[in-house]
């Protein structure tokens, strides 16, 4: 119709920005503390995401056979939650297919796992093919149902961020590399993460890290500026 005036019935309405969660990364002892919360079933999860920085989806994948006997896990597929069903598929990102070494003490808790709730075949051995993490009923976690069930009430036992996520388990993982000397670049390997997205989120975590660096390369700059002072001066330092 000519002359018709389209209105916008949302000009003029201000919407408040979203203010994006600051995420939680745990120290060793409240990620123990944690671990010793949970249900016994759930414990070495707990330390797989807060130690090896796995997602949930991808962990929740994570079959017997996938994790060797030297520690390192084999991280190729993920599952996620659609219309409250779990499904298998793939990773996040092509970065996301990667070998993730796990300290001695998470393998140790994994073996332990194993041999008290991982599926057995007619014989009583291992199935290596079974779910390295099932629920009660032998099925994949929920991870909905894990952090609403398992992983909440388990912090506020303990006294910790009751905002807290299961994520923010990989973002622990990501401090605590950090502090144990990893590089961002081994970090980034280990997390399964594009070199951008590593540096945007948690770069922060290996500041302290990259200072001692800097502090080395600060010894370097000042035994080479004194070789070049000697030498200008025929062999004596100003």
């Amino acid at each position: 119709m000519q002359g018709r005036i389209e209105v916008n019935p949302a000009r003029g309405i201000e919407v408040s920005p979203v203010k994006k969660r600051k995420a939680i990364a745990l120290d060793a002892a409240q990620l123990h503390a944690l671990a010793d919360a949970v249900d016994p079933r759930y414990r070495a999860l707990v330390l797989l995401l807060g130690y090896g920085g796995l997602r949930i989806g991808e962990a929740c994948a994570l079959r017997v056979s996938d994790v060797g006997l030297d520690g390192k896990v084999n991280v190729d597929k993920a599952v996620n939650v659609v219309n409250n069903r779990t499904m298998a598929g793939e990773p996040k990102t092509d970065a996301g297919r990667r070998e993730v070494f796990l300290p001695e003490g998470v393998r140790l808790e994994l073996t332990q796992h194993v041999a008290r709730y991982c599926r057995r075949d007619d014989l009583g051995n291992v199935d290596l093919a079974g779910l390295l993490f099932a629920d009660e009923e032998g099925e994949w976690v929920n991870r909905n149902a894990f952090l609403k069930y398992v992983l909440k009430p388990a912090a506020k036992k303990v006294g910790l961020d009751p905002a807290l996520r299961t994520h923010d388990l990989r973002h622990t993982a990501a401090s605590l590399m950090g502090s144990a000397g990893y590089s961002l670049v081994e970090a980034q390997a280990e997390l399964g993460h594009t070199a951008s997205t590593m540096t945007a989120h948690y770069s922060h975590a290996y500041d302290a890290g990259r200072r001692r660096k800097a502090a080395e390369l600060d010894r370097v700059f000042r035994e080479a500026a004194g070789d070049s002072a000697r030498s200008s001066t025929g062999g004596q330092a100003r």
